[in-house]
């Protein structure tokens, strides 16, 4: 969900925050409509197609506000502040393109300027970045930025071509230097024309995206521009009724995950997995997604920074009981509405952290089809139920139908801090024990797992492992551990080598001694009063029950993160932070290493004396409304 804020990683509250707070800066936000023939707003001057749009409706406001946190006073901490900049920068290479290149934070504290906008835009096939800046009143200040820009590049070595017109507008056109791993020589327009400094890195000659927004500053989207989409149009009414009494956010972005990406992947000679996956999914019914967007508000009642998303769906016939295909994956909705989520028992107090929700399991088994079929090969899906049935007596049918629609999921730092220090525990509903205990043996047969005498407080316990000697595969093309897809090579997120059957749950685990543990252990993480009174906050601002919800103990989750890079052992081990990593960066299974250019060395020895106390808990929860999910969550403030 929300690729195009990293963009932003040159801005300093993005830029220290990330290393934190990146997947949640990244997962938020909303912005205003023009509202009357003058344009007043980024969304006002750009066209109704508009791939993706993050806003900053004021920029020295936001700093300020961010640097007021608890993580903004980590970020500037004189013991961390060199990690951050260290972190900052690697952040800058990877995702600004060349914007880092042409306009900076720095170049911004001359100019008093207003709503800052980075938008995506489709030209001709590909997506172009353009930056635009308000600036009115201080025209003469953003006339000698542009000077002092076009001297910076211009020591990069940049050519500076001939400047154009776009209609009333002059142009400065400039062309950079390549960089390693760059396909096309980076090409950058610049113009100062109305009040507002636009800046785009479109590579083509005809330079659509400079074009595009200058003539939107013209009116030409007047009656038709981003503000009047109607996706756009619902994002922003339901943040505007989720912040309550803030009038605008701090900072606020929308996309349009198909369509971006589909721009985005016509840059690629071959296509990575993730658009892959994603194309599929798409053509599997999650084009009923019209649009994502959110909004971040920092320094509100209870919370250092709050946030809210809002997933679109444009036709509601579509939603809940019209889900097609893949689509019906989604299905979350509790068997009675209104039924409170309720975190397995098995959940411990020691959690780093904690998903809990409802999801139909049966629907999402069937909803699977289309999209597994789309993805390795068509009729595998039902040819794999038929093997499972003829071979082993398994119905993978009635299994899925005899669990859910409960589940918990946590994550737990054990000590000493190394590679295998994440534990995992997954916990589903049983409906049907009987069923379960059918065809849950066989399945596990199947996927190489091998039954273990468990006892338990001196209670014996169904239970069973997975044979990592056993190099056989029953369905070659095809692996149904938890989790894994042997047939893409894709490294998997959850992986989970110990199974317990209870009666009322069926629990994975890591490994057999975490299992053991957690059935042994007495603390319940339900009953920690930060979770109860967030998560009862926040449900209560979301209008509606949940059907998810996660809490976040920060402190204990990148305590790990922090020992590890530290031993630079982060990016060979297969914590959940580093298969996310990989999976961002596109490092497959089996491949090197992925290179960690952030310097560890700059972290402060004392982490539980500077770091922890400025972790604050957070969490979100997700609702179900008419027209798509809403999800609205924060990070909590340090008690006074």
């Amino acid at each position: 969900m929300a690729e195009t804020a990293k963009y932003w990683a040159r801005l300093s509250f993005i830029r220290q925050a990330s290393c934190w707070g990146l997947g949640l800066l990244m997962a938020v936000s909303s912005v205003a409509r023009a509202q009357d023939s003058e344009i007043v707003t980024v969304a006002g001057m750009l066209p109704p197609d508009t791939l993706a749009l993050v806003s900053v409706p004021d920029l020295p406001e936001l700093v300020d506000r961010f640097q007021a946190t608890d993580l903004g006073q980590l970020a500037t901490d004189p013991e961390t502040q060199p990690f951050f900049e260290s972190l900052g920068g690697q952040l800058e290479d990877k995702w600004m393109g060349g914007f880092q290149r042409v306009l900076t934070i720095d170049d911004l504290k001359g100019v008093r300027s207003g709503e800052l906008g980075y938008a995506m835009l489709s030209c001709n096939g590909r997506a172009a970045s353009v930056l635009a800046v308000d600036v009115r009143g201080h025209e003469v200040e953003a006339a000698a930025l542009l000077d002092r820009i076009a001297q910076n590049l211009v020591a990069q070595r940049a050519s500076e071509d001939d400047p154009i017109s776009r209609g009333n507008a002059t142009v400065r056109r400039f062309k950079l230097q390549p960089r390693g791993g760059e396909i096309h020589r980076p090409r950058v327009q610049i113009s100062l024309y109305r009040g507002w400094v636009v800046v785009s890195n479109d590579i083509s000659n005809e330079m659509v995206a400079i074009s595009t927004v200058l003539s939107g500053l013209d009116g030409a989207y007047a009656n038709n521009s981003l503000a009047h989409d109607p996706a756009f149009q619902q994002v922003v009414d339901r943040l505007a009724t989720g912040r309550g009494e803030r009038a605008a956010p701090d900072l606020a972005w929308f996309f349009r995950p198909f369509a971006l990406a589909e721009a985005i992947k016509a840059d690629q000679p071959v296509p990575g997995k993730f658009f892959t996956n994603l194309a599929a999914l798409e053509d599997t019914g999650f084009s009923i997604v019209e649009g994502v967007g959110g909004d971040i508000c920092m320094d509100v009642p209870g919370f250092d920074i709050k946030f809210q998303t809002y997933f679109v769906v444009g036709d509601p016939s579509a939603f809940a009981a019209g889900l097609e295909g893949s689509a019906k994956m989604l299905t979350f909705r509790p068997e009675q509405l209104g039924e409170p989520i309720v975190i397995s028992p098995r959940i411990a107090s020691e959690s780093a952290t904690v998903v809990s929700g409802f999801w139909d399991l049966a629907a999402a088994f069937e909803g699977a089809e289309p999209f597994y079929n789309r993805k390795v090969e068509d009729g595998i899906f039902r040819r794999t139920i038929d093997d499972f049935r003829q071979t082993n007596g398994v119905d993978l049918v009635k299994l899925s139908q005899s669990l859910g629609p409960a589940y918990s999921m946590s994550t737990e730092v054990v000590p000493p801090y190394d590679a295998d220090s994440e534990k995992l525990v997954l916990a589903v509903g049983v409906r049907d024990l009987a069923a379960v205990r059918q065809h849950l043996p066989g399945y596990l047969e199947t996927d190489l797992y091998q039954p273990v005498e468990l006892r338990v407080n001196g209670e014996p316990i169904e239970a069973w492992v997975r044979d990592e000697e056993e190099d056989e595969d029953p369905f070659p093309g095809l692996d149904v551990r938890p989790g894994v897809t042997r047939d893409t090579g894709e490294e998997p997120i959850l992986d989970f080598k110990a199974i317990a059957l209870l009666d009322d749950e069926v629990v994975f685990a890591s490994d057999l001694e975490h299992l053991t543990r957690v059935l042994s252990r007495q603390t319940y993480v339900g009953d920690e009063p930060q979770l109860t009174q967030m998560i009862g906050q926040l449900s209560t601002e979301a209008r509606s029950t949940p059907v998810m919800m996660e809490y976040v103990r920060p402190d204990r989750v990148y305590r790990l993160t922090y020992e590890l890079m530290r031993k630079d052992e982060l990016r060979t081990s297969h914590t959940f932070v580093e298969r996310v990593l990989r999976m961002i960066d596109g490092v497959e299974k089996g491949a090197p290493p992925r290179e960690q250019q952030v310097d560890a060395s700059d972290l402060p020895e004392d982490f539980d004396a500077v770091i922890a106390p400025r972790l604050n808990p957070s969490g979100w929860v997700m609702t179900v409304e008419p027209n798509g999910w809403y999800v609205i969550g924060g990070i909590t403030k340090n008690a006074p």
